[in-house]
């Protein structure tokens, strides 16, 4: 089965509010970057190969757009983490098996993340993603707040980051001819009891892990 088979088949199943539905996935990873080794490892294996099973073509292209960050982070803690040397006798190589094992933790992070956006995207259309914030956004209207600005700035970073050249020249070229003045249409969806009870069970859950 193609990867758009399958979006097809997860987008007919979401019987939820895509806020709920982002909650949920808000949820699941601010849990699973919090793991420690070993649960991180497989929890790690478990979110990529979900995945890649999922939209693969999307995933390897956000995995090459982040590559470089990859490596400074890997590079980065294995450097600079004291611990047991790699190779002791050289000392202008200060590599060590500890930074080693921390910075593959911290890239093992950003990858899932990355393969947690790749989920997200495929869950939600750009559309019920976009009215997922925006409704998300509807109780801060009282501080200031504009769902709606927040809804447009959202469609024009999507247009951004589907545009072929979409290196970050190519963004600011864009940003920069772009009219004052946008619009972008957003379905209305009704919360239903079932939302709720998703929203606050995520909600609660967070809060007794923080207190945790």
């Amino acid at each position: 089965m193609s990867s758009g088979g399958r979006s097809a088949i997860l987008d007919e199943k979401i019987v939820l509010h895509p806020a709920a539905v982002l909650s949920l996935w808000a949820g699941a990873a601010v849990f699973f970057q919090s793991l420690a080794a070993p649960a991180l490892w497989w929890a790690g294996a478990l979110v990529i190969a979900g995945a890649v099973w999922i939209k693969r073509p999307r995933f390897i292209a956000l995995m090459r757009r982040i590559r470089v960050l990859l490596l400074a982070s890997l590079a980065l803690f294995a450097l600079a983490t004291p611990g047991t040397r790699v190779f002791p006798g050289v000392m202008a190589l200060p590599l060590t098996y500890d930074g080693l094992l921390l910075g593959a933790a911290q890239a093992l992070r950003l990858a899932m993340m990355v393969a947690f956006v790749t989920i997200l995207l495929t869950l939600l259309s750009r559309e019920r993603l976009i009215l997922a914030i925006q409704s998300m956004c509807t109780p801060l209207r009282p501080i200031g707040v504009s769902p709606s600005r927040i809804a447009v700035r959202l469609s024009l970073v999507f247009d951004a980051i589907d545009t072929p050249a979409s290196g970050w020249r190519a963004w600011m070229a864009q940003a920069e001819s772009s009219p004052a003045c946008a619009t972008v249409a957003v379905a209305h969806a009704d919360f239903s009891v079932r939302d709720y009870a998703v929203l606050v069970g995520v909600a609660g859950c967070l809060l007794l892990w923080s207190l945790g």
